[in-house]
């Protein structure tokens, strides 16, 4: 049975395919046409490439940091290797010194008491041994004539000797007051900068009794924590370049590796 409604649907696409099929061949002769002409087609211009070499290498260098601490090479504490009061605090914290710098000074009036009298008995003591040689050379040529007794001679020489000995006791009396008095000055054992003063004049110190804490100005050691296999690959004594990061500006300097401690 035939049904109206089905033909006027197949109308439309009918319709529709017929002008696809016109528009392809419209399209088709026009560019059957432009070739025909002559007219050339628009080409790209190829871009331009940089080429290199393939070479082969083994290994490769590749920079890297690391970040460590610069620290004194030494830092150690003072004082005095003798008791008394301290008299005077020659520098304060901060100041840069010098090997030798005096840096404090002690009380030394029953030093210099202890040294006169030292000095007052190594007087008297030389001028009895003079007085003694001189009776030894006396009795020398009358001992020898048989004028005096030979014990008595002997008395003379052996009371000699022991003035002799007195003499040496002295003198080495005097030499240790000397050095006490050397001690009595705090110098400093190496070119640093004071870096605190823990003492006062007037304060009564001990031998070994910190006065001044120094930190040492010219030697500073870099510690640089680093991976264990570059530490193993690191060779003592070689220099390796540092940079010392500051507040306005970057220092570069070089360094030589020391030790290398794997933890």
């Amino acid at each position: 049975m035939f049904d109206p409604d089905s033909k006027r649907k197949w109308l439309p696409t009918l319709g529709t395919v017929s002008a696809a099929v016109l528009a392809t061949a419209a399209l088709t002769a026009a560019l059957t046409a432009r070739v025909a002409s002559g007219d050339a087609v628009p080409r790209r211009e190829a871009m331009p490439v940089r080429s290199s070499a393939f070479v082969i290498d083994a290994h490769y260098e590749r920079e890297q940091r690391f970040l460590g601490l610069i620290r004194a090479a030494a830092r150690s504490r003072v004082g005095f290797e003798i008791p008394g009061t301290i008299a005077q605090i020659l520098v304060d914290e901060g100041d840069a010194v010098a090997l030798g710098t005096a840096l404090a000074r002690l009380d030394t009036a029953s030093l210099d008491a202890r040294r006169q009298a030292a000095l007052a008995t190594l007087a008297q003591t030389a001028a009895e041994l003079e007085l003694a040689r001189a009776r030894t050379g006396r009795q020398a040529p009358l001992q020898a004539s048989g004028a005096i007794a030979a014990q008595t001679f002997d008395d003379t020489r052996l009371t000699e000797q022991a003035i002799e000995a007195r003499l040496d006791v002295a003198t080495a009396r005097l030499r240790a007051l000397d050095i006490e008095l050397e001690k009595s000055v705090l110098r400093a054992p190496y070119a640093a900068r004071v870096g605190r003063r823990l003492m006062d004049r007037g304060a009564v110190t001990r031998p070994g009794t910190p006065v001044f804490t120094l930190v040492a100005a010219a030697e500073r050691e870099a510690h640089i924590g680093i991976a264990v296999e570059q530490a193993r690959a690191l060779e003592t004594g070689r220099a390796y370049p540092l940079t010392w990061r500051g507040a306005c500006s970057d220092r570069l300097s070089i360094g030589c590796l020391t030790q290398v401690f794997i933890l």
